[in-house]
């Protein structure tokens, strides 16, 4: 008896929740396809061609990072481990004094290729006539927004 109780009061749980979550999932795809809407074809495009340019400034830092590790005489394995070991209170890593010297160098040099990147970026969105906001906005809806990944995966395409 107390079994067919609880499995009663489990069906009037579940049919009592169940709407709201399929009305929020409802708002949310109403959401998304809102603001796919809000996003036309040419603001996708002018997206494209600053993600396009940042990812091949990207690549060409990212080079120039592990090239500023290695004249400083450190493997780029090893910097990464000492990054994470100051990042992540739970890594425990010993370095010697040389190796905490190198990485403050290569941390300073580093820092500035980020920051100049991050100009870079700013220059780039302006130029297509955006702001910081919207091209953030826009990336982060791409990341859940299949249809936005797809429209613009088509661009790619095209190019």
């Amino acid at each position: 008896m107390k079994t067919k109780i609880k499995i009663i009061i489990a069906g009037l749980l579940l049919a009592a929740f169940s709407t709201p979550v399929v009305q929020a999932q409802t708002e949310q795809q109403s959401q998304q396809e809102q603001v796919q809407k809000e996003i036309s074809d040419q603001e996708l495009e002018k997206f494209a061609r600053v993600f396009q340019e940042l990812r091949m400034k990207s690549s060409d830092v990212q080079q120039k990072m592990g090239e500023a590790i290695q004249q400083e005489g450190m493997e780029i394995q090893r910097f990464n481990q000492i990054y994470e070991a100051r990042n992540d209170p739970a890594v425990q890593l010993e370095t010697t004094t040389e190796e905490d010297e190198q990485f403050r160098r290569i941390s300073s040099q580093l820092e500035k290729m980020q920051k100049s990147f991050e100009e870079d970026k700013k220059e780039a969105i302006a130029r297509e006539g955006m702001t910081e906001e919207r091209f953030e906005k826009i990336a982060r809806q791409l990341e859940t927004d299949e249809a936005l990944q797809q429209r613009l995966s088509a661009l790619f395409q095209d190019q």
